[in-house]
């Protein structure tokens, strides 16, 4: 009985969630079967109405959140004559078209983040509409939320690994046919059918007032005494790092900025949590009001890092996210530091503000970052008199690495996140193969003062016949440890990648040994990145080399490794062909 009464409760919630949520359920039903037609597809060739149907399935998804928060205005305003749930229904049906067609015309870094964006900033509003004005518990409602997607999942999970089986099950065991993608159909159905039905019908109608309630003592136990001591004892390490800095003068780049931005963010989540209950005790209180105020220094030391960051590569858009999610979070602590009367709906009411500013308009991370690297390449230009009117001169002078590899980076830069055409001063039939004929050097690929710089050589596919018959031996072999060795009862050969040396040994007596690294080198610069993947003829990726006892050809397949902060190539994998002829 209990498992029917249990079976029963799940379906009246799934009807009662159709019957609230119609439109969003209908939008995630057609991304199902789009995403469904997409698997099938990919299983053959690339065909255009593959790109078509990736850019609609998005615009289907943004639906969602966006008809979940016209719903929301509706219920919270009391309105449900029909009329105006055509509006919304309509309304919702119409906005994604729009935005297929004025923000999806193609697949690129800014049409993504814009579109996570936008729709992260939705599913924000869908949670804090119902509560916009002078409502109390707030926080309660959001856990409730929370406790009804963790539900949502571990049901799913269950679901799925059920269903999985018993399919599993019906085709080995009965023999049935079924297609391989029938799991990814199975997940789909899952997750975009199943899964928001059920969770839809635990979310609190907009009018429904929760009573205030004890969290349960799980929840509690990892607020008060796993979490809030974690941030304790990191914000102490921080603090000792700070202290560092200011000993040795040495201000940080790169890492410190994601440390510091995460565990901020981490702070922001408990401080919510924990302001229903910042009277219980005096622990709770302490960290409620000391935490705001001690975080504002180390937030402090991680806009300094940017700030250097920045002043020496200017503004991309991955420092401005980072910068202005900073922002907020110190914007977020100056408030819970100074405002007694705090409401805590103006986190996710300024966050959903925060995402739309940063893709949207003109102080978004496109138009900032835009600016920001025109201001640097223009800048460099003129440093070395390469600007005349309103076209780049060839440089006359022999100008500095450094230089070129800025105008390099600058360019690649714009190249793989944007359009060349978005820089000034560049021709409208600008490629990065004519830069020697425009600015008058070669592409010089700049080099990271923080991260190591990973490349990948291959040979150019032509399936082409190698000569072996002059040879005596013929080895093959690919491997990703730093010694590999290959024994044969006469000859033994080594290809050590810390050295990026190869050893040949006979009879137990080394008699030939080469240092790679000037051969390697010289193939990064000439195909390292920007090209990343380019192939490489076969005579480049070729070797002949002899001695007084031997004859050796390495035909390598593929090269790959990394160039570290010292300059220096180090080879991870190397996948060759190695012939050798004794003397």
């Amino acid at each position: 009985m209990k498992l029917f009464d249990s079976f029963k409760k799940i379906t009246i919630g799934i009807y009662t969630s159709i019957r609230r949520f119609p439109v969003p359920l209908l939008f995630s039903t057609f991304l199902a079967i789009l995403l469904m037609i997409l698997t099938k597809i990919s299983t053959y060739p690339s065909r255009p109405i593959e790109e078509v149907l990736k850019r609609v399935a998005m615009a289907v998804a943004l639906g969602i959140p966006l008809s979940l928060c016209a719903r929301m205005l509706f219920e919270k305003r009391g309105k449900e004559r029909q009329s105006r749930l055509i509006v919304y229904s309509l309304g919702s049906a119409i906005l994604p078209i729009l935005y297929y067609f004025f923000f999806l015309k193609d697949l690129n870094m800014v049409s993504v983040t814009r579109y996570i964006g936008i729709s992260l900033a939705l599913y924000l509003a869908f949670i804090f509409i119902p509560y916009l004005g002078d409502r109390k518990n707030f926080e309660i409602y959001v856990l409730k939320l929370f406790t009804g997607f963790l539900v949502t999942y571990v049901y799913s999970a269950i679901l799925y690994a059920g269903l999985s089986a018993i399919l599993f099950t019906t085709n080995k065991l009965l023999g049935v046919p079924m297609e391989s993608e029938i799991y990814v159909y199975t997940f789909l159905t899952v997750a975009l059918i199943f899964a928001p039905a059920y969770f839809l019908a635990q979310v609190p109608k907009s009018k429904e007032d929760l009573s205030p309630m004890e969290y349960s003592k799980v929840f509690k136990v990892l607020l008060m005494y796993i979490l809030m001591p974690l941030l304790s004892v990191y914000t102490f390490i921080l603090y000792l790092y700070f202290g560092k800095i200011i000993v040795t003068m040495q201000w940080p780049v790169g890492l410190v900025s994601h440390l510091v931005l995460w565990y901020s963010i981490l702070l922001t989540i408990v401080l919510f949590f924990i302001h229903p209950m910042r009277n219980e005790n005096k622990w709770i209180k302490g960290f409620s009001q000391w935490a705001p105020l001690m975080v504002l220094p180390i937030l402090l030391m991680m806009f300094v890092s940017m700030g250097i960051r920045i002043k020496a590569y200017g503004v991309t858009e991955n420092r401005y996210y980072v910068f202005v999610l900073g922002l907020w979070v110190l914007g977020i602590m100056i408030y819970y530091a100074i405002t007694k009367s705090k409401k805590n709906i103006v986190l996710l009411v300024s966050l959903s503000i925060v995402l739309l500013l940063s893709v949207l308009g003109p102080i978004s991370s496109y138009s900032i970052a835009n600016h920001s690297q025109n201001k640097r390449f223009s800048t460099v230009l003129k440093e070395n008199s390469m600007i005349e009117g309103n076209h780049i001169k060839p440089a006359s002078h022999n100008i500095s690495k450094a230089d070129k590899e800025q105008i390099s980076g600058i360019l690649h830069y714009f190249e793989t996140q944007h359009d060349l055409k978005g820089i000034k001063y560049l021709p409208q039939d600008f490629k990065i193969e004519n830069m020697e004929d425009i600015f008058g050097f070669a592409y010089t690929h700049p080099t990271s003062p923080v991260e190591n710089e990973y490349f990948y050589l291959m040979i150019e596919e032509n399936h082409k016949l190698f000569e072996i018959s002059s040879y005596d031996y013929l080895y093959r072999f690919n491997s990703y440890l730093n010694k590999s060795q290959i024994n044969d009862e006469v000859i033994d050969v080594i290809l050590q990648s810390d050295s990026n040396s190869i050893i040949v040994g006979y009879e137990g007596i080394e008699i030939y040994q080469k240092d790679l690294t000037p051969y390697i080198n010289k193939l990064y610069e000439t195909y390292g990145l920007p090209q990343g993947t380019e192939a490489i003829p076969s005579e480049e990726m070729t070797i002949i080399d002899e001695n007084d006892r031997l004859k050796v050809k390495l035909i390598f397949h593929n090269i790959e490794g990394q160039k570290e902060d010292s300059q220096k190539i180090k080879i991870e994998n190397m996948d060759v062909n190695i012939l050798i002829k004794i003397k």
